[in-house]
């Protein structure tokens, strides 16, 4: 059997309701994982290894928030586009995992509880292992998902200013 490995970006809220262990069955019952694998095992690690070094490095280290225009919510699932994954998915080349893409438009619930605070969600990365249909968790990063492209940014706009 084939071992596959994926990235998910994932809210923090998914398992504030639910044990790690009911977490993964909900992953393996509800998140489509085409177009999503990868066998390059250490090139994931080494991804989210830098993942959470850059995050460490952001300057005051604000979470992300997603805003109106970046998030949508229907009864069965939470979608987010934003600048943050195609800067991501810019560096995933750089660790040589070409078949792993973190898509612009994810679906990351499988329900919206009651309730549900979209204003204080924070995301993380997460590395997963797919055996057939079993799924295994290997790896998170547990850091708030920063807006690591915005901070890139407002640094390169600092240094003008700091030449002019």
């Amino acid at each position: 059997m084939t071992k596959k490995y994926a990235i998910y970006v994932v809210p923090d809220e998914t398992f504030k309701y639910e044990s790690i262990s009911k977490g993964i069955n909900w992953l393996s019952s509800h998140m489509t994982f085409s177009g999503f694998s990868t066998e390059n095992k250490d090139g994931i690690k080494k991804f989210l290894s830098w993942y959470k070094k850059k995050t460490k490095e952001t300057e005051n280290n604000i979470p992300w928030q997603p805003s109106k225009d970046t998030l949508s919510a229907t009864k069965t699932a939470i979608h987010f586009r934003s600048q943050n994954l195609m800067y991501l998915r810019s560096k995933l080349s750089k660790f040589n995992v070409q078949n792993l893409k973190i898509n612009w438009h994810i679906t990351c619930s499988a329900g919206v509880p009651k309730g549900y605070n979209f204003d204080q969600t924070k995301f993380f990365l997460i590395m997963i292992k797919l055996e057939g249909k079993k799924v295994t968790w290997l790896e998170d990063t547990r850091t708030p998902f920063f807006n690591l492209h915005q901070t890139n940014q407002n640094k390169k706009k600092e240094k003008q200013k700091t030449k002019n």
